[in-house]
């Protein structure tokens, strides 16, 4: 008579723990992506460290979730970098009218000394340094408080904003610059934002051209167009040339 078959039975507790381990296993091979996400999140917030590596894993909505964070760093990274760059080139601005503005108020002790004809033309230098350093801490304070389009668009003339440009760097810099008008070119546009465009060309164009050379402002129908004998600007750096302060070396 055969002996009878014996069942091989595992215990309820056993399976359960098997189980429990087997499910903790899955449950942390799915969770530690966002683990290294968390760790790496709180040690760019401990250190400001954004070129922290964020290490993309996972799959689906976690892979989404780790490329949006990556993307975010990057692009904090990068605004990082462009205010250290503007606050560098702005100090850097600031400079000549700062040092410009030293040496004549040096001149203004002498004030007594000065023959009398001169004496205009330092207070003159003063005030445009006043204005130069005006016009900085203006833009910086926009650039701050993003208040640049608060400016109502206004109509206007064209010809009138660079013949007072003109004027005013002719004032400051002593170089002859030459105005030709061909259309008075009224525009709808933001009066200051539009004299200080005009302006920095005209500035950039006495900064850069050799002394004595012409310099020579035209104004036709919506256009101004500034004309000098400065080196030009490299195909390089064209891309650069509208960025806040930027100055070529």
């Amino acid at each position: 008579m055969a002996a009878p078959c014996k069942s091989l039975a595992i215990p309820v507790t056993t399976s359960r723990l098997v189980a429990g381990l087997l499910g903790w296993f899955m449950a942390r091979r799915l969770v530690s992506p966002l683990i290294r996400l968390r760790d790496a999140a709180r040690s760019i917030s401990r250190t400001g460290d954004l070129t922290t590596p964020l290490v993309i894993e996972g799959s689906g909505e976690t892979r989404d979730l780790a490329m949006s964070l990556d993307e975010m760093v990057h692009s904090l990274a990068a605004s990082k970098e462009q205010q250290q760059r503007l606050v560098s080139d702005a100090s850097h601005e600031m400079r000549t009218p700062l040092t410009s503005l030293t040496t004549n108020l040096d001149l203004l002790d002498r004030f007594d000394e000065l023959p009398v004809g001169d004496r205009p033309e330092v207070v003159a230098a003063v005030r445009c340094d006043v204005e130069e350093l005006t016009y900085l801490m203006t833009e910086l304070v926009e650039l701050a408080t993003d208040r640049s389009n608060d400016e109502p668009v206004q109509t206007v003339d064209l010809a009138e904003v660079a013949t007072e440009v003109a004027d005013r760097c002719t004032r400051r810099s002593g170089r002859a610059i030459s105005l030709v008008v061909t259309d008075d070119g009224a525009v709808a546009a933001r009066p200051l934002m539009i004299e200080r465009a005009i302006s920095n060309l005209v500035d950039n164009a006495v900064k850069y051209s050799p002394t004595g050379s012409p310099i020579e402002v035209r104004v036709g129908h919506r256009t101004v167009e500034v004309l000098d004998r400065g080196p030009g600007v490299p195909a390089e750096l064209a891309d650069r040339i509208f960025e806040r302060f930027f100055r070529m070396p």
